[in-house]
């Protein structure tokens, strides 16, 4: 065991909230520092302080909660606070300020193990993998592993683009492919919506389900039987009466399954472009480390309320074109 791991010892998870042992696997946040249980970092799926990021939060032990014998209970001072220069950590890790020589946004283990030493060192020609991962933010991990099974021509899918289309680019800041696919679904929509001969199918439709609501349990069999065989008559009435929103209604639908398939096929190599693309406009910007990663902040990450806007919007929209028009 290296003195770096004596500094997490009955330190507390941020996910769990249990202090950690000697027998625990603890993984650290690559942006701030903060230890975790290697499992609840992967459950959660992020670092449980990273709502903290973006005020610039570093993590530092709680020098009250470090065993005697570790080198942070060693060199406290009388009042139990820690001297500001015994960190051993690498200076990205305590609260020194961003150079070229510390900016390493290395996630590393207890044991030094890199989880990101796993992959090459560049992600693309003039980007690191650290500085993908600084970018993505969140769930960046999983993110980077789906990059390089894109570079390497092994297609992933991406589920919550697939199931929260066109909401998820927004969510991931693809601005201008979100507003694509978003006029694409709002058109599919208006047409699903308020097309006559689907609106005449879905009256014809709600009109059926209403004369069928329920099966009278005072009927007899033979009075079921034929009741039940009305009911199949008479659907397929509504559908043969209806033929053109039918047809409409099961194209559109088929088209739809088929563009988000699509999305989830190609979500992850859009994100990993975008991201490339992102880091090099960064650096075409600006050669101060610390303004690139100031840009990577806040061009990157994930963006709820943008999200939430576009939702709403969405709908809103959607709602008044009914009132005006319909």
């Amino acid at each position: 065991m290296d003195n770096n791991y004596f500094r997490y010892l009955n330190q507390k998870c941020p996910i769990c909230k249990n202090e950690f042992t000697g027998n625990d696997n603890i993984v650290v946040c690559p942006l701030c520092g903060t230890p975790h249980h290697k499992e609840c970092y992967k459950k959660n799926g992020e670092c449980g302080n990273f709502d903290l990021h973006r005020e610039g939060y570093r993590w530092t032990p709680d020098p009250v909660a470090q065993p005697v014998g570790t080198p942070d209970a060693e060199n406290s001072t009388d009042n139990g606070s820690v001297p500001p220069n015994s960190n051993p950590f690498p200076p990205f890790y305590g609260n020194a300020p961003y150079s070229s020589e510390n900016a390493s946004s290395t996630v590393f283990f207890a044991n030094q193990a890199n989880p990101l030493s796993l992959f090459p060192e560049e992600i693309a020609e003039g980007v690191k993998t650290e500085e993908a991962a600084e970018f993505v933010q969140a769930s960046s991990f999983k993110y980077i592993q789906k990059f390089f099974y894109e570079k390497s021509d092994k297609k992933t899918f991406n589920w919550a683009a697939f199931f929260f289309a066109p909401f998820w680019f927004f969510y991931r800041k693809l601005y201008k492919v979100g507003a694509i696919f978003l006029a694409v679904f709002f058109s599919i929509s208006l047409v699903v919506n308020f097309a006559p001969p689907i609106v005449r199918l879905s009256k014809a439709i709600t009109d059926y389900e209403t004369k069928y609501e329920s099966v009278d349990e005072t009927m007899s069999d033979e009075e079921t039987d034929e009741f039940l065989e009305q009911m199949s008559a008479d659907l397929k009435t509504v559908f043969s009466n209806n033929k053109l929103g039918s047809a409409l209604l099961v194209i559109l639908s088929l088209f739809e399954f088929w563009l988000k398939l699509h999305i989830g096929f190609n979500a992850n190599n859009w994100y990993y472009e975008f991201t490339v693309n992102e880091i090099r406009r960064g650096k075409d910007l600006t050669t101060d480390i610390n303004r690139q990663k100031l840009f990577y902040y806040k061009n990157g990450g994930v963006s709820l309320g943008v999200t939430v806007l576009v939702m709403l919007g969405n709908s809103v929209l959607l709602n008044l074109i009914s009132i005006l028009f319909f």
